[in-house]
């Protein structure tokens, strides 16, 4: 049998995690995965004491046993990592669900390793803790569906000798409009319009995304997310925040802004050097949607854009104004001809269940 691991906030509250690990579990059951619901203990473990925490972890992880008791000998495992639930013990969870002949096939979504690795406000302990915990449990999986080649080979520098198969980019699942719009109706008028603006979308809190409060005047941008601050620059146009499965249809403006860090003249600081491995979720919003995007020429994914002709690459966002205002109507419209194709596979789930495929 296959099973997919649904993780849950508790058995009361019944709240899905992410837009990205919803659509994983969507289209695992699609697939023929059958899913298994593991409950948090709803406690909230933060300025709590030690022991109070470590008694939580084994709670978890007694939880996190009995959910996976069904297994047995010749099941395969879906699971999504990081798990939210618990992590302190999921070494030997999943060390004994090896032992037990369990296949474990995980999608990897994040790596704190890579992001602290660079993160100089993060201590030497929490950085070996850090390795310590999730390296372990990278270890005891069978194989590991990974964002990208670049995230892979550095997984493999880390001694991690799992079979590894890359993603390519994230689905996004897009449900129907209310007003009966199709993507296709929305493509086909965005793409009449060529507006030349870009889109930022997601967490615009200034310690996260400072880029946003820095982007240079000569370049208009439509904002949608949370923890925006306000500020007095007039080519900064906040639209406000929306859920994920709707946002599709709220966005407006030219080109999806893949970019990360504090600063314009590039991506720096852990978040921005974290693009040169990871696969961002907006670049999915963004071509499901069906805007081109832009994106930092050293980022992972900036490969992906320039193979599938759905984009431009940038050092600096200061060459945005130039590059777009070179850009001939008849290469414009090429891009959004190769974004159909890519778009639709987006929405429909193909690149997880090519890489399950693979498996």
């Amino acid at each position: 049998m296959k099973y997919d691991v649904i993780e849950r906030i508790s058995a009361e509250e019944r709240t899905a995690w992410s837009k990205a690990r919803n659509d994983a579990e969507r289209i695992a059951q699609q697939e023929g995965f059958q899913p298994i619901e593991v409950f948090g203990t709803g406690t909230d473990r933060a300025g709590t004491s030690l022991l109070h925490k470590v008694n939580e972890h084994r709670k978890m992880g007694r939880q996190w046993k009995r959910d996976l008791s069904v297994l047995q000998k010749g099941d395969t495992l879906f699971i999504q990592l990081p798990v939210v639930n618990n992590y302190f013990f999921m070494q030997s969870i999943m060390k004994n669900l090896r032992r037990r002949g369990v296949e474990i096939i995980a999608l990897v979504h994040d790596l704190e390793t890579l992001r602290m690795v660079r993160d100089a406000a993060a201590s030497k302990r929490q950085k070996i803790r850090m390795r310590m915990e999730e390296i372990g449990v990278l270890r005891q999986c069978s194989r590991l569906i990974v964002h990208n080649d670049k995230m892979r080979d550095f997984l493999m520098q880390l001694g991690i000798q799992v079979p590894m198969t890359s993603l390519g980019i994230f689905d996004y699942l897009v449900s129907p409009s209310p007003n009966g719009e199709t993507i296709e109706d929305l493509m086909e008028k965005r793409a009449a319009e060529r507006c030349d603006s870009v889109i930022v979308a997601g967490n615009l809190d200034p310690q996260k995304a400072g880029y946003v409060y820095h982007i240079p005047e000569a370049i208009p941008a439509d904002l949608f997310g949370v923890h925006y601050q306000k500020t007095d620059q007039k080519n900064l146009r906040y639209h406000g925040s929306f859920p994920a499965d709707t946002l599709p249809y709220e966005l407006s403006g030219g080109f999806g802004l893949i970019w990360d860090g504090p600063q314009p003249d590039t991506c720096a600081g852990p978040y921005g050097e974290y693009l040169r491995f990871n696969n961002p979720h907006k670049t999915s919003l963004y071509l499901a949607a069906g805007f081109p995007v832009i994106i930092w020429k050293q980022a992972a994914l900036a490969e992906f854009v320039q193979e599938k002709g759905v984009g431009l690459v940038v050092e600096s966002l200061d060459e945005i104004p130039q590059l777009i205002h070179r850009l001939e109507d008849q290469d414009y419209h090429k891009i959004h001809q190769n974004i159909q194709e890519v778009s639709k596979q987006i929405r429909g789930g193909a690149y997880l269940r090519a890489a399950l495929s693979r498996l």
